[in-house]
């Protein structure tokens, strides 16, 4: 009688996520198989997103950087319309010139195929394919990378603005400025925005105080004004994406590569960097008042939500970074 054997094999490819950094992002190539939804699904519970490629230079880090052939990224589309990067909404250009760069493996109008990978081909070249969003594929999710966190504050026509690295749901980044007296932060027309991204250079997603209300209208939450949405002609600052996508009611400044400010929709349940805002004469004689402070310590301690003794023990070693006016 023949007795049949079975014999584990071994995977000959790691479980265990590896994690690259480029520039001054973070990723993590993530091994096991999943369908593309699941992929989206892991990365925004590790506070990341399924990566965008900006340029060329990025593809071939990303194919050269692990041992899958084939990688979920995070670009999909609803049939019948344009592929677009689905964290940010900004539509991908398939219909490249000679003077773009083409990653696209084949022109990607196959029906069914809503969802796209990215592929080392034998030359390790990277390519763009468009696949079944239930086929099983490793993935790699991006985020800002950071070493330690980050708090840094800046001055603006008259206010101060706290940029927390921190990665927060939009709900709790509200309730983090509440509590130090200061609230998330209006954006009031272009310039303000463009100081934001700015300053917060290393932040390419920053909660800001916008969100949707029930019926529909945008809105700064401190104070009820409105915000021009997306289509809205009165827009002092471009939406990234004209699509209307539910369940994303949250405001977002989005910093693409080029430094340039957008507004983003996006689910509050998301966790960010986010922006403070409070004027610097109620700072000021807040922090005067309770703990004795000169006006240079004030700006280089506030939002630490420490007390007086361990502001007074921090800033001996702590450097006045920001000049008084």
């Amino acid at each position: 009688m023949l007795t049949c054997l079975t014999a584990t094999v071994p995977e000959s490819t790691p479980t265990v996520p590896e994690v690259r950094f480029h520039k001054d992002r973070r990723y993590e190539f993530i091994f096991n198989r999943v369908s593309w939804d699941e992929a989206d699904r892991v990365c925004h519970k590790k506070g990341g997103y399924l990566t965008i490629i900006d340029d060329m230079e990025e593809a071939y880090f990303l194919t050269n950087s692990s041992e899958l052939h084939d990688t979920w990224i995070g670009a999909s589309r609803k049939r019948g319309h344009p592929w677009y990067w689905t964290h940010t909404g900004e539509m991908l250009n398939t219909n490249v010139t000679d003077n773009a760069v083409d990653l696209f493996a084949n022109r990607p109008q196959r029906i069914g195929y809503d969802c796209f990978n990215l592929f080392r081909d034998k030359n390790n070249k990277p390519l763009f394919v468009d696949r079944r969003c239930a086929q099983r594929f490793g993935f790699i999710c991006e985020e800002v990378s950071e070493p330690q966190p980050i708090i840094e504050l800046n001055s603006f026509r008259g206010r101060y603005y706290l940029f927390s690295s921190h990665l927060a749901t939009w709900d709790d980044a509200v309730a983090t400025c509440n509590r130090n007296g200061s609230y998330l932060a209006i954006v009031d027309d272009v310039e303000e925005a463009k100081f934001i991204v700015n300053a917060s250079r290393y932040f390419h997603d920053t909660w800001v105080g916008g969100h949707r209300t029930h019926d529909g209208q945008w809105e700064w939450t401190h104070t009820g004004q409105e915000v021009p949405g997306p289509n809205d002609s009165r827009a002092f600052l471009r939406w990234i994406n004209n699509l209307i996508r539910p369940n994303l009611d949250c405001v977002n400044i989005y910093r693409d590569s080029g430094n340039r400010p957008y507004f983003l929709e996006r689910s509050c349940q998301e966790k960010h960097a986010f922006v403070c805002e409070e004027e610097l004469e109620k700072l000021r004689l807040s922090l005067l008042k309770q703990c004795g402070l000169r006006w240079p310590h004030v700006l280089a301690v506030i939002g630490l939500e420490l007390s007086c003794g361990q502001i007074s023990a921090l800033l001996v070693s702590y450097s006045e970074h920001v000049n008084p006016q």
